[in-house]
């Protein structure tokens, strides 16, 4: 939604752990694997040839997804008939994802925010063209029809990225090995539900509510939502889950729309083409690990362990002293004895800190570029109620902008008062042998 706070659930009482909040009749869930089943077998279609489309754009397990898309499509057309229309009318109207966004605010968007954007569009079109394909087919029952010219008009373009939107702001996704209702295809896709009225609850990194399934899918199952700790009134805590991934701002950004300023940690942005085996077991890969605190910048052990490794790597050819150092501190790694692994972090501190402040400049440049640029358009403006009518989610990319560069701004003075102790000590060490 436009804002995270549009359905915030204040608490006015205390509760314990293992109170249920809400519950949800398995039979108003809106899953993927029933809406296969409906499509197949009531409205008798071939799905194939849509499905077909995905997969050969890579996106086979977006198929969940695509299922969801052509659901509320469905519901949405029915108006009041639907049984979901009460849930249909209480959603926002107006969305602030990746998709809706204008291409001057597109522009506002930094690397890893852009790339996103452009997945999530491309994705966009293969789900408009896959649904064309679905519609096409002769004898489309009379609610299809009525779908199929809804998905004709004029107002298709916003219709779609408000279904696109509403379903990927609101699905989750599960591992479940799902039946295969379309032959040819047997990728484990999974299955993603979207849970009315359990979808309200915003997003906190210490999640207070946690959702539990039924062990069977009769009519009368519930989905119930439950307090996983104890909570008082005074704390002033709201009702939360967790939206998962919660090292990565531009998730939140592109795919649920807001800026979340709250992140405890935030993923650094180092990356590597071409990864050795060593790296990745060192956790190179992992974006829960590789991340900066955002409170005051502290870099994680992964991070430090991850370029200290790679510098080693850089300079083993020829030197057996370095090779010996190498092994040494990936062995400690695979033991877990960090004992051994920290004098060899503390050897290279220097190193690895004028190597990850090369690497958090020119990310900030990036930062302070696009915080600078909308800046700008502010001032000369003069009018930021009309700036905000003409670029809708400009003022929430900038915000999330200003959170990231702040993050950075901080990692690069704890990095720069590393580097200055270090130099200090390395000089004092050099002068204290020069005077024996």
């Amino acid at each position: 939604a436009v804002t995270p706070s549009s359905a915030s659930t204040p608490i006015s009482t205390t509760l314990n752990a293992g109170t249920i909040i809400l519950s949800v009749p398995t039979s108003l869930v809106v899953s993927s694997t029933r809406v296969a089943e409906e499509l197949v077998n009531d409205y008798k279609l071939n799905i194939q040839p849509a499905m077909n489309i995905l997969k050969n754009s890579g996106f086979t397990n977006q198929i969940p997804e695509f299922l969801l898309f052509v659901k509320i499509l469905m519901e949405t057309t029915r108006g009041s008939d639907s049984v979901w229309y009460a849930w249909l009318e209480s959603l926002p109207r107006t969305y602030s994802t990746g998709v809706c966004m204008n291409s001057f605010e597109i522009s506002c968007l930094p690397p890893f925010a852009f790339a996103l954007q452009e997945f999530e569009s491309r994705k966009l079109d293969t789900f408009r063209q896959a649904l064309t394909l679905l519609l096409e087919q002769p004898a489309l029952t009379e609610s299809l029809t009525f779908l199929k010219e809804a998905f004709s008009s004029a107002q298709q373009d916003e219709l779609t990225k408000w279904v696109y939107s509403v379903v990927f702001s609101r699905c989750w996704k599960y591992a479940d090995q799902v039946e295969n209702f379309v032959s040819g295809i047997s990728d484990d896709v999974g299955r993603s539900d979207i849970v009315p009225l359990g979808d309200m609850f915003n997003h906190a990194d210490d999640a207070n509510v946690v959702v539990n399934y039924p062990d069977d899918a009769s009519n009368d199952a519930t989905v119930k939502f439950v307090l996983n700790q104890d909570i008082d009134p005074r704390d002033k805590l709201q009702l939360s889950l967790s939206y998962g991934l919660t090292t990565n701002p531009y998730r939140f950004l592109i795919l649920f729309g807001f800026a979340n300023d709250q992140m405890k940690e935030l993923y650094c942005q180092v990356l590597f083409t071409k990864p050795s085996k060593e790296l990745i077991e060192l956790g190179c890969t992992d974006r829960s690990k590789m991340v900066y605190r955002t409170q005051d910048g502290a870099v994680s052990n992964t991070v430090w362990d991850v370029v200290l490794y790679s510098l080693l790597e850089q300079q083993v050819a020829g030197n057996a002293k370095v090779e010996a150092i190498r092994k040494e501190f990936y062995q400690a790694h695979v033991n877990g004895d960090d004992e051994t692994k920290a004098p060899i972090r503390e050897r290279y501190t220097l190193e690895c800190s004028l190597t990850l402040r090369n690497h958090v400049q020119s990310t900030l440049k990036e930062f302070n570029d696009l915080v600078n640029k909308v800046d700008t358009i502010l001032e000369a403006s003069g009018d930021k109620d009309r700036v905000n009518k003409e670029y809708p989610c400009l003022e929430m990319i900038h915000k999330h902008n200003k959170f990231v560069q702040g993050v950075f701004q901080r990692v690069q003075k704890r990095l720069e008062g590393m580097i200055q102790a270090e130099t200090t000590r390395r000089r004092q060490a050099m002068a204290a042998l020069s005077g024996n």
